[in-house]
C-alpha cells in the first residue's frame, strides 16, 4: 500500500459541533469569565427575540416580556496545597464535599464548616470562609487554592414556548434555527448561540442542559439535552411531564464551569442593565450568585415596531448565493425568479438585464455558473432603488432618552435615530444617545447591535473608530489623544440590521465599514450639537450668577454711599440695586 493510500484512511469528515468543540474560543467561550456570560447572553437574547416574536403573532394579545435571570454557584474545586504544589483536590458541591489527599478517597455531607470527620482513621476538618478553605488532615493545616467554579444559569420567559418534538433539536443541534435565511432584525442570525452554551456546559461539567417549556393550553414538558458531537444531533437524556410557573413560556438550565464577576465592564449585572436600556418594553429580573435581587422594570408598554421580512437586494448578492438561490427556486423561469425572488428588480428591470447579459428566458436551473455570473453583473450595473427599510425595528429616540435618563441619572440627555441607509445591500440603522452630568462620574461608551451589547473589544469596530473620529473639542468636551471624551459623559450607539457584519462568530465588534463608520459620527455630531447647546447655555447661567454676584457684592458699597447723600435707608437701597440687577440678568441673587 502506498503512502497516499495510508495518509487517506486517516481522512474522515468531522461536524459542526466537533469543530466547535475544539473551537469554542471563536463563539465567546475563551475564557470562564467570558463563557459565563456568552451563556447569560444568547439565553437572555433567545427569550427577547421569542417574546417579541410571540406579540407580533399575537397581534398585541401577548403579555410584555417578564424574563428572570439567576445564577447559582454549584460547585467549587480547591487545590490541596503543599510545598506550593498541589497534592489533593477538594470538591464542594452544596453541603457535600469530596476529598482525594495521599490515596485517600472520602465523600462526606456538612451543612457547617469546621465539622470533623474520620475517614480510614484519619482525623479531617474543613473550614471555609468565602472563597477560602482550609483542610486539617491528622490536626496538620494545609492551604488551598480555589481551581475552578461551577455555575447553573437559569433564564426563563413568557414567551409562547416550544413543542416537546422541537427542543432537543433548537437546543442540541448546531445551524439549527429560524433566523439564519430570513432578511430580518432579530438578535439571533446564525443558529449558533444557544446551543453553542449548551456545548460549552456539556464540555465543562459533562452535564446535560434541562429545558422547561409550555405552550398555552398545553401540558408543560421537562427535556434534558446533550450534543452528540460526532453527528451534531441531539442525545435526549431524558423527557417527562411537570408543572410550570408561567401560563406559558421556557426555561433554560446550563450548569457550565465559570467564573462570575459581581461587577465592571464585563459583569453579567452589567449585561443585564445594558439590556435593559434598549428594551425599554421589557421587565429583567436578576438574581445574583449572593441571592441579591435585582428588578429592571420596563419603562413602556409599547412594543417596538414589526420588523419585516425582506428579499435579497442585488448589491448585497455574492456570486455562490445567486447559483444556490437560482439551483432550488421554484419559479420556472430566470425572468420570473429575478422579479419574485429579489428586491427592487421589477418584471421589466428583469428583461432588460436578461437581455444585456444575452440569456434566454429559461428554467433557472439550467442556468450555468457563467451565466449567473453574467446576469450578476448586469443587475449590479443596473440603477436600483434601495431595499426596503421596514425590516428594521429601531429603539425609537423618544423612548431611548426615557431609559437612558432613568438608568443614567443625568442632567441632560439627547437621543436620535438616524434614517435607514445601505452597507453591500443590506439595510441598516444608527441611533445614538448622549447623557451628560447628574449622577455620571466618568465617560462611558454602550455600543449595541441589534438591542445586544457589545462588552468586549471594546477598543476596535466601527462604533469605537466612529467616536473617536468625533471631534469632542469642537463640542466643549475634553478629549484623550485617541479622541475619546474625557467628562462625566455616557455614549450609546445602537446599529439595527437585518445582518450586522460582526468581526468574528463571538459578536464582540462590528467591522469597520466606511458607510457604517459615517452614519455612527454623523449622528453622534447631530447630538453633540444638542449637548454643545445645553453645555453653551448651562455656561451663560453660570457667568451670569457670577456677574450678578460681583453687582450685589459692589451695591452694598453704593447703597452706602447713596444713604449718606439722600438719606434713604440703606437696606431699601440695596433692595432696590438687587431688584434692577434680577431684572437685567434674569438670576435670583441672595
Amino acid at each position: 500500500m502506498s503512502t497516499v493510500d495510508d495518509l487517506a484512511k486517516n481522512l474522515r469528515e468531522i461536524s459542526i459541533s466537533e469543530f466547535f468543540e475544539k473551537n469554542r474560543h471563536l463563539l465567546g467561550f475563551d475564557s470562564r469569565i467570558k463563557a459565563l456570560l456568552t451563556t447569560v447572553k444568547e439565553a437572555v437574547d433567545n427569550a427577547l427575540d421569542a417574546c417579541e416574536e410571540y406579540y407580533y403573532i399575537s397581534k398585541g394579545k401577548a403579555p410584555t416580556p417578564d424574563i428572570l435571570v439567576k445564577v447559582e454557584k454549584t460547585e467549587d474545586v480547591y487545590h490541596i496545597i503543599k510545598n506550593n504544589i498541589a497534592v489533593g483536590e477538594v470538591v464542594k458541591r452544596g453541603d457535600n464535599y469530596s476529598i482525594i489527599f495521599e490515596g485517600m478517597r472520602a465523600s462526606f455531607r456538612s451543612k457547617y464548616a469546621g465539622h470533623n470527620f474520620e475517614v480510614d482513621g484519619h482525623k479531617i476538618k474543613i473550614v471555609t470562609n468565602n472563597e477560602r478553605m482550609s483542610v486539617y488532615v491528622d490536626n496538620k493545616i494545609y492551604d488551598t487554592k480555589l481551581n475552578s467554579s461551577k455555575y447553573r444559569v437559569t433564564v426563563r420567559d413568557n414567551g409562547p414556548g416550544i413543542s416537546k418534538e422541537n427542543i432537543p433539536n433548537i437546543f442540541g443541534k448546531l445551524l439549527y434555527g429560524s433566523k439564519f435565511h430570513r432578511l430580518k432584525q432579530s438578535r439571533g442570525q446564525q443558529g449558533i448561540g444557544i446551543t453553542a452554551a449548551v456545548l460549552y456546559g456539556q464540555i465543562t461539567t459533562g452535564r446535560p442542559a434541562v429545558i422547561t417549556s409550555k405552550i398555552k393550553g398545553k401540558k408543560a414538558y421537562r427535556v434534558e439535552v446533550m450534543i452528540d458531537t460526532s453527528k451534531n444531533k441531539p442525545e435526549i437524556i431524558s423527557t417527562k411531564e411537570v408543572e410550570f410557573s408561567n401560563e406559558h413560556g421556557t426555561q433554560i438550565e446550563i450548569e457550565l464551569e465559570g467564573i462570575y464577576l459581581s461587577k465592571g465592564e464585563k459583569s453579567v449585572y452589567e449585561y443585564i442593565r445594558r439590556t435593559a436600556i434598549v428594551n425599554p418594553h421589557a421587565t429583567i429580573t436578576f438574581i445574583d450568585p449572593s441571592s441579591n435581587k435585582f428588578v429592571f422594570k420596563r419603562t413602556t408598554d409599547v412594543f417596538p415596531k414589526e420588523p419585516m421580512e425582506i428579499k435579497p437586494h442585488p448589491y448585497g448578492l455574492e456570486l455562490g448565493m445567486l447559483i444556490k438561490m437560482l439551483k432550488y427556486t421554484k419559479r420556472r423561469s430566470v425572468q420570473e425568479f429575478l422579479s419574485k425572488e429579489l428586491s427592487r428588480v421589477s418584471e421589466a428591470v428583469a428583461k432588460r438585464v436578461l437581455e444585456k447579459a444575452g440569456i434566454d428566458n429559461k428554467r433557472p436551473s439550467d442556468i450555468t455558473r457563467d451565466e449567473a455570473e453574467r446576469i450578476l453583473k448586469a443587475l449590479q450595473r443596473e440603477k436600483l432603488l434601495k431595499p426596503p427599510t421596514n425590516c428594521l425595528s429601531p429603539i425609537g429616540a423618544e423612548l431611548l432618552e426615557k431609559s437612558l435618563r432613568k438608568d443614567t441619572g443625568a442632567e441632560f440627555a439627547i437621543t436620535l435615530t438616524r434614517p435607514p441607509t445601505v452597507y453591500r445591500g443590506i439595510p441598516f440603522q444608527v441611533e445614538v444617545g448622549l447623557a451628560y452630568g447628574g449622577e455620571i462620574k466618568q465617560f462611558q461608551l454602550l455600543r449595541y447591535a441589534n438591542k445586544i451589547p457589545l462588552q468586549y473589544d471594546q477598543s476596535s469596530g466601527a462604533i469605537v473608530k466612529a467616536v473617536n473620529q468625533v471631534g469632542w473639542k469642537r463640542y466643549n468636551i475634553q478629549e484623550s489623544q485617541s479622541g475619546l471624551p474625557q467628562a462625566p459623559l455616557v455614549v450609546l450607539v445602537h446599529l439595527a440590521s437585518v445582518w450586522v457584519p460582526y468581526t468574528s462568530e463571538g459578536k464582540s465588534a462590528i467591522a469597520n465599514y466606511p458607510v457604517i463608520i459615517k452614519e455612527i459620527k454623523l449622528a453622534l455630531q447631530d447630538a453633540a450639537r444638542g449637548l454643545k447647546r445645553y453645555l453653551s447655555g448651562k455656561h451663560r447661567e453660570i457667568m451670569k450668577k457670577e456677574r450678578a454676584a460681583r453687582f450685589v457684592a459692589y451695591g452694598e458699597e453704593v447703597a452706602y454711599a447713596l444713604s449718606n447723600l439722600t438719606g434713604v435707608p440703606q437696606e431699601k437701597i440695596i433692595k432696590a440695586i438687587k431688584k434692577l440687577i434680577e431684572s437685567k440678568y434674569k438670576a435670583k441673587v441672595e
